[in-house]
């Protein structure tokens, strides 16, 4: 089953790369009837557009956090399989470094663990790390029904029920958070080919503090995110970051302060933001819209690309 932890990777990938997936739509209903286009150029809105993606990659790093955790389960007693073989992408920033308990309960593999992830920044040229703390539950299901404790490499359905505190450390940045996760991933198979769709929740809190010479600043986010038919092709001869189609929704509050000089308005940044976005399947390009209720902004890159979206 590497061919399908590699599909669950690379929906991983395209999540962390801050991708917000849709199909192209007809909707006649426009959510932006009435909001005034803002400028994408602004310092406010490239800080906005920075601390959005945060809780984008979380979902990214959260299902490759559950990937680690599956290399954990113990193997059958006597079977000589030494443990599962490796089924994350190749990443060697992620790392479980403990495993305080581990139980298999009513199907489901329980993990009290903790974790680290290491992130190198473009801009200061610095190592970013993260430690992680967490309890999370993973299930492994067959047509529906769970699968025994050893019974962890032919399965149709993997669950995941994450429960994280985190904090971490950059040269300009510290912070912290919890997020609680609920995802639902299911695995299709038709003749030679694989797909994965990914449904689920993910309730997400952080807190950032920044700061340089003359102001120091704290943002609290809050989001709520909402997978509905996330799904992508397995190909690992032919990878891709873009997806076939499916949903990703997010409902952001941020609350900013600030001590000293800054550039940043708190009047226009607290409150409420929504984020919605359409791949078009044409060029394969990936148009996001943020909005504040009042005020829209939008931003188009490709999906297969790593390189930050072009401001329109």
């Amino acid at each position: 089953m590497k061919r399908v932890f590699a599909g669950l990777s690379l929906i991983a990938g395209c999540l962390a790369l801050g991708i917000y997936a849709g199909c192209d739509s007809e909707d006649n209903n426009d959510p932006l009837s009435g909001l005034t286009p803002g400028d994408t150029t602004s310092g406010e809105f490239q800080f906005v557009e920075g601390v959005l993606d945060e809780p984008t990659e979380g979902i990214g790093q959260s299902l490759e956090l559950s990937l680690r955790l599956l290399e954990n389960i113990p193997p059958m007693p006597n079977s000589g399989r030494r443990s599962l073989p490796s089924l994350a992408v190749s990443n060697d920033s992620f790392a479980v470094t403990a495993v305080n308990s581990y139980s298999f309960e009513n199907g489901w593999h329980i993990f009290d663990y903790e974790a680290s992830i290491l992130s190198y920044d473009d801009l200061t040229q610095e190592l970013d790390s993260l430690a992680i703390a967490g309890v999370d539950s993973l299930q492994l299901l067959t047509e529906g029904t769970p699968n025994g404790a050893f019974e962890i490499e032919v399965f149709d359905e993997f669950r995941v029920r994450a429960h994280r505190t985190g904090s971490f450390v950059s040269v300009e940045e510290t912070g912290g958070g919890s997020e609680d996760h609920l995802l639902d991933v299911q695995v299709n198979v038709n003749g030679g080919d694989t797909s994965i769709t990914v449904n689920g929740t993910l309730n997400d809190s952080l807190e950032l503090n920044f700061f340089d010479v003359e102001t120091e600043c704290g943002v609290v986010v809050t989001s709520l995110s909402t997978l509905i038919n996330f799904s992508a092709v397995v190909d690992e001869t032919n990878p891709s970051e873009c997806p076939l189609g499916g949903t990703v929704s997010q409902t952001v509050g941020l609350n900013l302060t600030c001590l000293g000089a800054s550039d940043l308005d708190p009047e226009n940044i607290n409150g409420s933001w929504t984020v919605t976005a359409t791949v078009n399947e044409s060029d394969q390009s990936v148009t996001v819209t943020y909005s504040d209720g009042t005020t829209f902004w939008t931003v188009t890159g490709q999906c297969d690309d790593v390189a930050p979206p072009v401001p329109q």
